[in-house]
């Protein structure tokens, strides 16, 4: 029985892999009909300061916090806190994800019509955005809800909820829940 759950649990997975691969040909083939290169490269501008300014704040965080632990006593767990940090980031690169393909998206329409001194088509083209933003916070919620299913990310999110930001050494049930 576990052969077979672990098949599966495999199937699943490159299943979800090709899934997201062919999203991400299908937005290749968007950029190149809407022709909206210079929203990728201000996109990588952004990426690349946002990257900066994560790792930044996050480092900050971190030095702070070694030192008030060693202030009063208590040694620093840095390997929780590089995955509760982690987690945090991935999940705010994913919403700036969206972010950018509903810029990407905007632009589009907008290179599509041509004219937005109409009121109704500035009216459908804010329509159109505010959908996609939903459809990318939708595909969002379910891309998490899916990832939770993995087994180790149910771990990690047992974990993060009962450790929450307390960077102390693991307790016994922490440390069961990570050898379980």
């Amino acid at each position: 029985m576990t052969r077979i759950k672990e098949i599966l649990s495999r199937v699943i997975f490159y299943t979800v892999l090709e899934l997201i691969a062919l999203l991400i040909l299908f937005t290749l083939v968007l950029l190149k009909v809407y022709n909206v290169m210079e929203v990728i490269f201000n996109a990588m501008f952004i990426e690349i300061v946002f990257k900066v300014l994560l790792d930044y704040m996050n480092r900050l965080k971190e030095i702070f916090l070694i030192h008030v632990y060693d202030k009063e006593g208590k040694k620093f767990n840095k390997e929780y806190f590089e995955l509760y940090s982690n987690t945090n980031i991935v999940r705010v690169r994913f919403l700036v994800f969206f972010e950018y393909i509903s810029c990407m998206l905007f632009s589009a329409i907008y290179n599509v019509n041509g004219i937005v001194n109409s009121k109704e088509v500035l009216t459908i083209t804010i329509i159109m955005v505010v959908f996609f933003v939903l459809c990318g916070f939708v595909a969002w919620i379910v891309f998490m809800w899916g990832f939770l299913h993995i087994d180790y990310n149910r771990k990690l999110e047992r974990l993060i909820a009962i450790k929450k930001d307390n960077f102390d050494a693991y307790t016994k049930e922490e440390k069961d829940i990570l050898e379980s």
